[in-house]
């Protein structure tokens, strides 16, 4: 097999996508579908980097254009590395050229170290492995943590009273904004920081390929503010769900909104064929609900100074 690298387009970006479903398995660390709609749509309009971000991406193909690997950053600058691979034994000449791409082109210094984070499925994992040691990197001890949820039946919705599950694009992009700043900036603000930033990326995020607004959902309180929100991926290839994002505003925690919205996406999942549902995070709120750790993707980083 012949593989090269060559430069990635605009238009390769549903190609990504597809490779991912090819790839995605529960022994794979490589993105689901949500991250890599929701980096580009989202984080890229947010960061204003849509136009730039193309030209960092490293993208390796067969001779009949058939995505080999990929190497790119979540957003610009940083400093985070990820490696979206086959299930295949690469070389340990092949893993060295991913990882100077990486170090040429997307890693940047944190505190004297450069940082990397090689998603990486089992069948590489030995060889990855033995190329970062090789190349001085250290693993950090730490994990990116994906946890999941068989569906198995229609889920109980147990909402308070006076408050309303609601389509979020019912809402503007300013609104969402609002409701994304406070959930995740744990304030109470009427103007939450970066909220002209949230603005742009919910603004982009409609736009998506695989964004459906029938399962992008949120709570509204008596008032009509949004106080809870999710929104649902769905790979139909393999019949799986993703959580990405997903947020309670402070002032309405603990009541229960967080579960209720969460149940009502996954819901609607099931009636599209969705047979599991995944969440990019090991906080106790998701095991108490149902779910359960899945896959740890190991954190490795380079001393420099």
């Amino acid at each position: 097999m012949t593989v090269f690298r060559r430069e990635f387009k605009q238009t390769d970006f549903e190609k990504v996508r597809d490779f991912l479903k090819e790839t995605y398995s529960e022994e794979s660390s490589n993105w689901y579908i949500d991250r890599w709609n929701f980096c580009r749509y989202f984080a890229h309009n947010w960061l204003e980097v849509f136009d730039t971000w193309p030209s960092t991406v490293g993208m390796w193909v067969d001779e009949n254009d058939e995505i080999v690997a990929i190497v790119s950053s979540e957003e610009e600058n940083n400093g985070e590395v990820f490696f979206q691979l086959r299930e295949i034994n690469y070389s340990e000449d092949f893993i060295n050229i991913l990882i100077e791409y990486a170090e040429k082109n997307l890693c940047i210094l944190k505190d004297g170290y450069l940082q990397l984070y090689p998603m990486v499925n089992n069948a590489c994992k030995d060889i990855m492995t033995k190329v970062l040691v090789d190349r001085g990197y250290s693993n950090t001890g730490n994990y990116e943590t994906d946890c999941s949820m068989d569906i198995k039946k229609q889920l109980n919705i147990d909402l308070p009273d006076g408050f309303m599950i609601q389509p979020a694009n019912n809402y503007s992009a300013r609104e969402r904004a609002q409701a994304h700043g406070r959930a995740f900036n744990n304030e109470l603000s009427e103007v939450p920081a970066r909220i002209n930033e949230r603005t742009r990326g919910y603004t982009g995020l409609v736009n998506a390929p695989d964004y459906n607004e029938d399962i992008d959902l949120c709570i509204v309180d008596e008032i009509g503010e949004i106080a809870s929100f999710v929104t649902l991926w769905f790979d139909s290839t393999n019949k799986v769900g993703i959580l990405e994002p997903v947020g309670t505003i402070l002032k309405y925690r603990r009541k229960g909104l967080g579960k209720s919205i969460i149940y009502e996406g996954i819901n609607r999942i099931k009636e599209l064929g969705a047979t599991k549902v995944h969440v990019g995070s090991n906080q106790d709120f998701y095991k108490d609900i149902g779910f359960q750790v899945e896959s740890r993707t190991e954190i490795w980083h380079k001393q420099l100074s």
